[in-house]
């Protein structure tokens, strides 16, 4: 899945961008050899975003993260960015519901589990029946 999203994008300051894996050796040195700085404390998660700001699978692995430690508003923002990038993605509407409903936003999160069962996800169904009613 994130090998399919390189290529050309937006940075994060909306310009044109082309993602290589020339540029993400570069980048990868830099972190690792210690050109940001000896002692900095650079979190991983925004080496990886640099290098590769069009990787649907960790802002949904990313998110399934922050859902196990109960931060529902970072994952909602995680599963809303793989939404971003595939509109289809019954597994990111699943989720995003899953972390609404646990943050108190029910309604929305019943109508992002409804449209993860639209897409096919059968369980959403399920999910649905014991959250929703």
């Amino acid at each position: 899945m994130g090998r399919k999203n390189r290529g050309t994008g937006k940075s994060e300051d909306g310009k044109d961008v082309r993602i290589s894996n020339d540029n993400e050796k570069k980048v990868f040195k830099m972190a690792f050899f210690g050109c940001f700085g000896v002692g900095t404390n650079f979190p991983l998660e925004i080496v990886v975003v640099k290098l590769d700001n069009y990787n649907v699978d960790f802002y949904f692995y990313r998110g399934d993260s922050r859902s196990k430690i109960r931060d529902y508003t970072s994952a909602i923002e995680d599963y809303t960015m793989v939404l971003e990038f595939n509109k289809n993605s019954s597994k990111a509407y699943y989720s995003r519901g899953l972390a609404k409903i646990f943050s108190g936003q029910r309604a929305a999160g019943c109508l992002d589990l409804s449209k993860a069962g639209e897409l096919g996800m059968k369980e959403a169904y399920d999910t649905i029946k014991q959250f929703c009613y």
